[in-house]
């Protein structure tokens, strides 16, 4: 079901790869293997990153939030803050 949230938010560390276009997750802040990777396309083949305030975050204490879309998924990210939200948004964007 596209847009609900069926898992809890797990805490990730994220490095963005312009060159690869592509965007890598790890568990934690010194892990050296990622976890996962999400390219980042353009917008004429279905990729979008889009700022959202979630309608019930269900306790979360992070608002701030982020929705890359691919065509074969929709991510949801939540920050802790709104700077850090702005300035994924402005480097989505770049890629």
């Amino acid at each position: 079901m596209k847009g609900t949230q069926l898992e809890p938010f797990k805490k990730r560390w994220f490095c963005l790869d312009t060159q690869d276009r592509k965007q890598l997750y790890y568990i934690g802040r010194l892990n050296s293997e990622e976890q996962g990777t999400i390219f980042i396309g353009i917008a004429r083949n279905g990729y979008t990153a889009k700022e959202i305030t979630p309608k019930s975050p269900c306790g979360y204490k992070w608002k701030c939030g982020i929705l890359p879309e691919t065509p074969q998924r929709v991510f949801l990210f939540m920050c802790e803050r709104e700077r850090k939200q702005k300035q994924w948004l402005e480097a989505f964007r770049q890629v």
